[in-house]
């Protein structure tokens, strides 16, 4: 039964609102398939369903705000399921090929959500992935570490992208 509700929830979630993904996750977290003794296929199935709604085939749309959120939102509820050992991957390389190169025309009010999501994320990067990431975040540190001038930092940016870039070395 919990089979056949989950295909009808892959289903529908094509064409959902923000707050109505939200509620399916959560219920699909709830049922025993994907429960905390479920094997780890299970939980790369809950990563795939948040991959489709993050649209990470799709090109990056600066100017699109909805898009940049509902990255920001189901990289964030795709954490619980990093801890679980399911592959962060396919977020971690959108990040860096997509997001990375235009992180300057992103509206200010949305980076520090972007790099707080990938922060939390890093941890559960594997090492291959960590090798692809880390020259993006090297170059997202130089451009916001503070140079002679030490008023024009953003401590918020520089937290985030040395968090990352620990944890990210560290592999």
């Amino acid at each position: 039964m919990e089979r056949y509700i989950t295909d009808l929830i892959k289903k529908s979630v094509q064409d959902v609102t923000g707050l109505e993904f939200k509620l399916f996750m959560d219920f699909l977290r709830s049922l025993s398939i994907f429960g905390d003794t479920a094997p780890r296929e299970s939980f790369q199935e809950l990563i795939e369903i948040i991959q489709a709604q993050a649209d990470l085939d799709a090109q990056f749309d600066v100017s699109d705000i909805d898009h940049i959120e509902r990255w920001t939102s189901c990289i964030y509820m795709a954490l619980p399921i990093f801890t679980r050992g399911a592959s962060s991957s396919k977020f971690l390389n959108y990040f860096a090929k997509q997001i990375v190169p235009v992180f300057d025309k992103i509206p200010e009010e949305k980076k520090l959500d972007l790099l707080k999501t990938v922060a939390a994320s890093s941890p559960y990067a594997v090492a291959q992935d960590s090798r692809q990431l880390l020259p993006s975040v090297v170059q997202l540190l130089k451009k916001y570490m503070p140079g002679k001038k030490v008023d024009d930092i953003n401590h918020n940016y520089v937290e985030c992208l040395l968090y990352t870039f620990h944890h990210l070395a560290h592999k």
